[in-house]
């Protein structure tokens, strides 16, 4: 799932009813490649920027804070972006407003954001590489819970609890 995929469904679940159902899309993409083995028998074949617009039409400003929305969309970059995004150096998110009326506004939120392109070899894959078939799959990462470190001499330091 992209990351503009994840931070729709995010809005579609912390925003009021009449505001969901807005409308969303990829712009300005570019691939960078970044070939490199992640394992698990997955590789990255390249990482993707992009701008995710998010537009809001008729957004009600008079009844709604716009500033409700901004802090969801910031809040969703905090705890869900993916860190590439800082590790690239992507800034933030850009705000249009464009008054229809007294009561109503058409807002464009413009959010960089980053994802990786990973494959893992799938027999009903339709890519061909390295001599097997593959797919476009979502990254899985094996995280450490716990572990020991060693200095010169035989006595382990745990780190993050106690390893196995």
């Amino acid at each position: 799932m992209s990351q503009l995929s994840q931070l729709v469904s995010f809005l579609n679940e912390a925003l009021p009813e009449r505001l969901r159902g807005f409308d969303s899309w990829i712009d300005n993409q570019k691939l960078t490649p970044s070939y490199k083995a992640l394992g698990n028998d997955q590789y990255r074949l390249t990482i993707t920027t992009y701008d995710g617009v998010i537009e809001l039409d008729k957004f009600p400003y008079r009844q709604i804070d716009p500033g409700v929305v901004y802090a969801m969309v910031e809040v969703w970059i905090i705890e869900h972006a993916s860190e590439l995004r800082s590790d690239m150096g992507i800034s933030g998110a850009d705000i249009d407003a464009e008054l229809y009326d007294e009561e109503s506004a058409l807002v464009t939120i413009t959010v960089p954001l980053v994802d990786e392109l990973v494959i893992a070899p799938d027999e009903n894959g339709m890519i061909p590489f390295m001599g097997k078939k593959w797919s476009v799959v979502t990254p899985l990462y094996d995280v450490a819970e716990s572990a020991e470190i060693y200095g010169a001499d035989s006595t382990g330091a745990a780190v993050g609890g106690q390893p196995k």
